[in-house]
């Protein structure tokens, strides 16, 4: 089966909603969910504290702590933690339309 990639948006439009990588987010390893916060903070869309109290919090919370960190910072930010989602699970995030 192909996949059309072109098919999938490059970024987000303005305010599209990142609410629904909350499930992104409870689906992954923590292998990715570890890349995936790595990527927030090398792109500035997390700061150190925000990235250790995140890997601090039980598996259930922390999907919802990543999200209201990256919304309060912003487009900017929700941009940046849908592209680290295409970079590090592409099929996941083809799966869920990103």
């Amino acid at each position: 089966m192909e996949i059309r990639t072109e098919a999938y948006p490059r970024t987000p439009r303005k305010g599209q909603s990142v609410c629904g990588l909350s499930a992104v987010i409870k689906r992954v390893s923590d292998s990715v969910l570890k890349q995936l916060l790595d990527k927030l903070l090398q792109h500035g869309a997390m700061i150190n504290e925000e990235m250790q109290t995140a890997k601090t919090k039980p598996r259930a919370e922390k999907a919802p702590d990543v999200i209201d960190t990256v919304m309060r910072k912003g487009h900017e930010s929700s941009k940046t933690l849908i592209e680290a989602v295409r970079e590090v699970d592409p099929c996941l995030s083809r799966e869920l339309k990103l």
